[in-house]
């Protein structure tokens, strides 16, 4: 029994190599194992590396969303409105469309720009305002006393030239036009001097 304990690591060896010849892997076998063991090698890198740069990819991405997301955030924020014109007309003129349309816009921009004139150096008294059930009582400072219907109120304010948020007792002023009729009514910005 002593002999078979003192069995050294050459005879295990030997005895391994004895028994692998008997037993031989078809070549098959070897060349499956040899390729998939390089495939694995090289497979593995290039995917590592694809993966990588995948991850890098995607964190760029991240960043440059959140970076436009941000700078659109502090940008003031631009109203458009669009304007469809539309040019009905019964006159035989050979002028085209647009230079119509130009030739029109341009005087009303001048009558605009004439009213404005008007209206900002004859047209415009400061008073206080009094409210009234039939409407509202303005009182100027030439002791003039301006009653206004409901109508000609709900009118202007549906036109957006009325101030909202006027109670009795407030300073406004009274713009007129050139025939001296109401075209708005707007909080004073400062106080009259009568």
């Amino acid at each position: 029994m002593t002999k078979l304990h003192r069995i050294s690591d050459l005879d295990l060896s030997d005895l391994y190599q004895k028994r692998k010849q008997k037993h031989k892997a078809p070549g098959s076998i070897k060349r499956a194992v040899v390729l998939n063991n390089t495939q694995s090698r090289i497979v593995w890198p290039s995917f590592n590396m694809l993966a990588g740069v995948g991850v890098a990819a995607s964190l760029m991405l991240l960043v440059t969303l959140v970076v436009v997301q941000q700078s659109q955030f502090n940008l003031p924020l631009k109203r458009t409105e669009l304007t469809l014109i539309e040019v009905h007309s019964l006159d035989t003129e050979s002028l085209s469309l647009a230079e119509n349309v130009r030739q029109r816009h341009a005087q009303h921009y001048q009558n605009y720009l004439r009213q404005q004139q008007i209206l900002a150096s004859h047209h415009k008294k400061s008073a206080v305002l009094n409210l009234a059930a039939e409407g509202w009582e303005l009182r100027t400072c030439e002791k003039e006393l301006l009653r206004i219907s409901s109508e000609l109120v709900a009118a202007l304010q549906h036109i957006d030239r009325v101030d909202s948020g006027l109670k009795n007792g407030d300073y406004v002023d009274v713009d007129f036009d050139k025939n001296g009729l109401i075209v708005g009514i707007a909080s004073a910005k400062s106080l009259p001097h009568c």
